[in-house]
């Protein structure tokens, strides 16, 4: 009880201090476009009020005396889309801005996410409010917004996902609605546009794609909570994963890099070449993690304690190759993911050495032919290869190599 009061007590003379010193303040921030250069002239208003001024040739704007209880910043210009944004707690607030009928999202209403464009719960384009099944969209505004470095920090911000691991095959892992009852992610199927990506040996090993599939190349991520196995076979058991790349509407090149802690680095680089009705598109990625020393401790029979410890050195390191081809109504799509990571079977130490490093790699190719066979009759036809890999540094020695070729 004692406690209960002096909670309340708090929270009461705290918004008592709050009301009695309610003040102004200043507001600053960088106007940008999709392509984040700066822009000029758009005019900045705290709504509800006559307070406005236009941004610099940087893009700068610089916003004074604004009362704290203004909740929302508008940011319009002629020929663009007009931005609000909630100021919360902070002093700077940068903002990017899209021009009239483009698709870059900056502010979504609830219209718009019950008409998006979905594809994933019925094979089939459809309206997001009409697909039969549970739904989330990760949109590629959601992607930039989250600035997660691979495609499991995305997936764990989905609704319904969360991640997972075990002590060997499956260090990376995602499950659906809690249901993470197997050693690995069978249960939940990852599709590249649109075309199942296996390991056929324990039914559903992916830590390579979730460590390392370059993120940078993605349009959005459609997840279907629930069985997907009538439309999808084997491995749609509790989620359906969708991951679409960009489209090439143009020739252009990115490079990124990033750095963080000593021993945290990773470049990314992706190219696009549009020429008439041919279109390409290539992305790599390399990332590095620090090294976890740690130590590890597991039943010893032989111990007088029982139990014994070890100092290990976790690495995570991973690399990536995406390659999609598409001339008319073909296309061509090829994966090469690889990641390093470590491995326990905590049953066995006291026998044999148990633990080290492991490898994953995983090989995906995706051929495909569209045929138009009347104005409401579309065929496809996809013929798909996967290879995945599997070794451990000790015992028991692992050398897994799986494959799987699939006609559609």
């Amino acid at each position: 009880m004692y406690l209960l009061q002096r909670f309340t007590l708090t929270v009461f003379f705290s918004l008592i201090a709050l009301s009695c010193f309610s003040q102004n303040r200043t507001l600053e921030g960088i106007v940008t476009d999709e392509n984040n250069k700066p822009l000029s002239d758009i005019t900045v208003t705290a709504k509800g009020t006559d307070l406005s001024t236009k941004t610099d040739k940087n893009g700068y704007y610089l916003l004074q005396s604004v009362p704290d209880t203004i909740l929302t910043l508008t940011f319009e210009y002629s020929g663009m889309q007009t931005v609000s944004s909630s100021i919360g707690i902070y002093d700077k607030i940068d903002v990017q801005m899209a021009s009239e009928g483009s698709d870059f999202m900056t502010e979504v209403s609830l219209e718009y996410l019950l008409n998006m464009e979905v594809t994933t719960a019925s094979k089939t384009a459809q309206k997001s409010s009409d697909a039969p099944g549970a739904i989330s969209i990760l949109s590629q505004d959601d992607i930039a917004r989250y600035g997660g470095v691979t495609l499991k920090d995305l997936l764990e911000r989905i609704p319904g996902l969360i991640g997972s691991t075990v002590y060997m095959t499956d260090r990376s892992m995602i499950a659906s609605r809690g249901d993470q009852v197997p050693a690995s992610s069978s249960h939940v199927l990852l599709l590249i546009n649109g075309r199942p990506v296996r390991e056929s040996l324990e039914g559903g090993i992916k830590s390579e794609m979730y460590e390392t599939f370059p993120v940078g190349i993605i349009k959005r991520i459609e997840v279907v909570r629930g069985p997907g196995s009538v439309l999808y076979g084997s491995n749609a058991f509790s989620a359906v994963i969708n991951v679409i790349t960009k489209e090439v509407n143009e020739t252009a090149v990115n490079i990124s890099g990033l750095a963080g802690i000593p021993g945290n680095y990773g470049a990314s680089a992706d190219a696009m070449i549009k020429a008439g009705d041919i279109e390409f598109i290539i992305a790599g990625k390399y990332l590095k993690k620090q090294d976890w020393k740690t130590e590890w401790q597991y039943a010893d029979p032989a111990s007088s304690s029982g139990m014994t410890e070890l100092e290990v050195t976790i690495p995570d390191e991973g690399k990536s190759l995406y390659m999609g081809l598409g001339y008319k109504k073909t296309s061509l799509m090829a994966s090469y993911n690889e990641w390093e990571n470590y491995y326990y079977i905590p049953d066995y130490a006291f026998i044999f050495p148990a633990h080290g490093n492991g490898n994953w790699k995983k090989g995906f190719v995706d051929i495909g032919q569209g045929l138009r066979v009347t104005r409401d009759w579309d065929m496809d036809f996809n013929v798909t290869y996967t290879r995945s890999t599997f070794k451990t540094q000790n015992w028991p020695n692992t050398n897994r190599d799986s494959y799987e070729l699939v006609g559609e």
